[in-house]
């Protein structure tokens, strides 16, 4: 019923127009339909206040790698598509100002160099040329170098919060800081109800200034539903990777083919949605949700699928 094949073709075309705003906005100081920028370091493009760009990119930039032209090619040729588009992709989840997904977009290339033996070989070379350009583009552009230092410091603030058993001894100045909140209002709402939660999107209706959810999937599951809860999300997430790698990509290191091309988009999407520390929105939303069980409809029904592909 779903023609994969147009599918991952309209999801590359998507991303590519999507990213290629970003640079016009950047550039001309407003996009093709006239939005200007929502501020020097936010880059949305035809999202214009809505400050999604980046991980709309991390996600459907992705089908770009697998393109059939793209796998077909001739090695050194495909290589070079491949980085191309990486570095097309990457720098324009840099300007959108989104740092996670800028994490998560090279942890997907990353995936997909170990994944294909023929390439696999340069992948030292990728990395180092991407650390370069990564190094001179932190050192020149001072936004980047602020939305770098800004992610380091969150981060850090981040496992001072969860390290700390008594939040009264945590310091005011971390208090304030991005996310802080949410992770303090997660450790006040999960100690009511350990076991089985407060219930779906209970996290909202906790009085004490806390948002919606708490900005990463697995800490709401496990407000929400308990250690019940997560233990089940958890078997079905690892049940699933482990049949995926056994029966779908075992082959995947010896040649990469245009059949391979269909599953592994899905599957590094997967993985990097359910990635353990990453920033997220509430996985009760019906957006994200449209999201993940699209891809885990997608997955199940590769595995029940008894053709090799």
């Amino acid at each position: 019923i779903l023609k994969l094949n147009w599918f991952s073709s309209v999801c590359a075309i998507c991303a590519a127009f999507v990213c290629l705003d970003i640079f016009i906005q950047f550039f001309l100081e407003k996009n093709i339909f006239g939005f200007k920028p929502y501020s020097e370091r936010h880059y949305a493009g035809v999202f214009q206040d809505e400050l999604i760009a980046g991980g709309y990119l991390q996600k459907f930039a992705i089908f770009s790698f697998f393109l059939p032209f793209v796998i077909k090619s001739k090695l050194p040729f495909r290589i070079l598509l491949q980085f191309s588009f990486f570095l097309f992709f990457l720098f324009g989840i840099i300007l959108s100002g989104n740092r996670m997904p800028q994490i998560l977009f090279i942890f997907t290339f990353c995936i997909i160099l170990f994944f294909d033996k023929k390439i696999f070989k340069y992948a030292f070379v990728i990395l180092i040329l991407t650390s370069l350009l990564l190094t001179l583009h932190y050192k020149n552009n001072f936004v980047f170098r602020i939305n770098t230092d800004n992610f380091y410091k969150n981060t850090k603030n981040l496992i001072i919060v969860i390290k700390t058993k008594n939040l009264n001894d945590l310091p005011s100045k971390v208090l304030t800081k991005t996310y802080v909140a949410e992770v303090i209002c997660f450790k006040s709402i999960w100690k009511k109800n350990p076991i089985i939660g407060g219930g779906i999107r209970s996290f909202r209706t906790f009085y004490g200034g806390c948002a919606t959810h708490p900005h990463n999937y697995y800490l709401e599951i496990i407000s929400d539903l308990g250690v019940v809860g997560i233990t089940i999300i958890l078997i079905l997430i690892l049940t699933l990777t482990k049949e995926i790698f056994i029966n779908k990509i075992s082959l995947l290191r010896e040649k990469l083919t245009v059949s391979h091309s269909k599953i592994l988009p899905f599957f590094l999407i997967f993985i990097c949605e359910f990635f353990p520390v990453r920033s997220s929105g509430s996985f009760f939303s019906t957006n994200n949700a449209v999201m993940i069980f699209i891809i885990l409809a997608v997955l199940v029904s590769f595995l029940n699928n008894k053709q090799k592909i």
